[in-house]
């Protein structure tokens, strides 16, 4: 028996460290944070009329809902809204600094779900999606006037895919993976001046990235209700170096568009019709 659980029990160790080794270097951006990607939906279909529902905190707070509309595709929408302030400690001041967020993603898209011959992981899905991202931050310390602001709009597409285990009594696993392009209409900074406070300090056009975002998921279920914690992060694959037009150097600037990724929810799967046997 043990033999059995021991390789799926092991895959969550395993891809929790591979995933803070792969974020490491994003955790000094995270205090700008320009690109916040949410988490990825995992409602591991497996019957047609299956409706999947989740609300939950990573980001933000946010509602999944996915739908089975035959035995094998899926459509979902989700929409993630983070409107608070943050107390955070700083890396490199003694200081304490807060954030205050005024954000929000929106996405959706169409789903494929299968079973696989897989012992331990079952379950195949993949979804194609898109979305659009607003981000509004405001960074400071003790006094609020005397604020950095990030601004940024940007639009991505992305392909999913999905492996995990739904049918264990008390607990669901996936492994889930997220190549995304996203595109940036918007994004500038406005830094404090003290004869400008407004003074935007750096504006980028046409930047574009390519991320991957490897996650995994744990879920605990009794009556139906599955607590599910999800923990991953984005590494940037590839884009252009793209000019500051605010830069009196004229230099051309990397973005690097890391992030950490993590969410808990409590989730739901209302089946409305019965399984085929």
């Amino acid at each position: 028996m043990n033999q059995k659980r021991k390789p799926l029990l092991m895959l969550p160790v395993w891809w929790l460290v591979v995933s803070l080794l792969a974020v490491a270097p994003c955790v000094v951006q995270a205090q700008i944070s320009f690109y916040r990607p949410k988490s990825l939906i995992i409602p591991l279909h497996d019957q047609k009329n299956q409706l999947h529902l989740s609300v939950g905190k990573g980001g933000g707070y946010d509602v999944n809902a996915s739908y089975a509309f035959t035995e094998k595709l899926a459509i979902f929408t989700t929409a993630t809204f983070d409107n608070f302030t943050n107390r955070k400690p700083a890396l490199f001041w003694s200081d304490n600094y807060y954030v205050q967020r005024n954000d929000y993603v929106v996405r959706g898209g169409l789903g494929y779900f299968t079973s696989i011959d897989m012992k331990h992981l079952p379950v195949l899905e993949i979804y194609a999606g898109a979305g659009t991202s607003k981000i509004n931050n405001y960074v400071y310390f003790e006094n609020p006037d005397n604020r950095d602001v990030t601004q940024a709009r940007y639009q991505t597409v992305y392909l999913q895919a999905n492996v995990g285990i739904n049918q264990a009594k008390w607990i669901d696993f996936a492994i889930g993976t997220r190549i995304a392009y996203s595109h940036y209409s918007d994004f500038s900074f406005y830094g404090p001046h003290p004869y400008s406070p407004g003074i935007i300090s750096g504006n980028y056009n046409n930047l574009w990235g390519v991320t991957a975002e490897p996650v995994f998921s744990l879920g605990f279920k009794y009556k139906g209700i599955k607590l599910d914690g999800q923990l991953g992060g984005a590494i940037f694959l590839f884009g252009p170096k793209v000019d500051n037009k605010y830069d009196a150097w004229g230099d051309e600037d990397t973005i690097v568009l890391d992030a950490l990724l993590g969410r808990i929810s409590l989730q739901h799967n209302l089946n409305f019709s019965k399984k085929n046997d």
